[in-house]
């Protein structure tokens, strides 16, 4: 009962007013605070698997996705509505896997790329290697361009050596315009494109236009 614990409150002890007492506590160790789960940015800026889970991550995919390392996978771990909003097509060089997720309701402005050409869709522009998979985009809108236009992509340029593969791409119910548009890719070169649809879709191609790529230098099956 005193601050120094020499003297001890005797069990059974008639507690008769306020009564301090004061603990002695010894031994035991004290637990760390956990590390903080890494986030999706730190995922994406760091070059590991990223995986996107609602929508503040897409919108981080959206903003750094030029930051991700060549051949690094993002994943869709979810539904992703974009509520409308209006994004620059993604500049981006790894692989994305859509899970057999959707991405829905966005539209994506024309820019003009490194190659000199202006593309508008999801991706600006997939290029040698990439590998894009297992998506459905659900009232995707690629905006008018001077050159390709895609609701998936602009254009997919390969290398003869390292061909790019677009598969199991399903969009529906969405809108691509341009000089040249197509309702998955806009231009294709060097690329495998497989399983892929659009289906109620509208393409508006001022010079060539198609349900799934619109000029074709690459090998489209299924």
């Amino acid at each position: 009962t005193d601050s120094e614990h020499y003297t001890e409150f005797v069990p059974g002890t008639t507690v008769t007013g306020n009564t301090t007492l004061y603990a002695n506590v010894t031994g035991g160790t004290v637990t760390p605070d956990p590390e903080p789960e890494d986030t999706f940015y730190d995922d994406l800026t760091e070059g590991r698997t990223a995986t996107i889970n609602n929508l503040d991550d897409w919108e981080t995919f959206v903003e750094y996705a030029d930051q991700a390392d060549a051949g690094q996978l993002i994943v869709l771990g979810a539904d992703i509505s974009c509520n409308n909003a209006t994004y620059d097509p993604l500049e981006f060089t790894g692989n994305f896997d859509g899970g057999n997720h959707t991405i829905s309701n966005a539209t994506f402005r024309a820019v003009s790329t490194s190659s000199g050409d202006t593309c508008s869709g999801m991706f600006a522009k997939i290029g040698p290697g990439q590998v894009v998979a297992n998506l459905t985009l659900q009232n995707v809108t690629a905006q008018y361009s001077g050159t390709y236009a895609g609701v998936l992509a602009g254009m997919a340029d390969g290398a003869s050596n390292n061909r790019a593969l677009i598969q199991n791409i399903q969009v529906t119910g969405s809108s691509a315009s341009g000089r040249t548009a197509a309702g998955v890719v806009g231009f294709t070169r060097n690329v495998d494109v497989k399983f892929c649809s659009s289906r109620d879709t509208t393409i508006t191609g001022l010079a060539n236009g198609g349900g799934v790529v619109g000029i074709n230098n690459a090998h489209v099956e299924y």
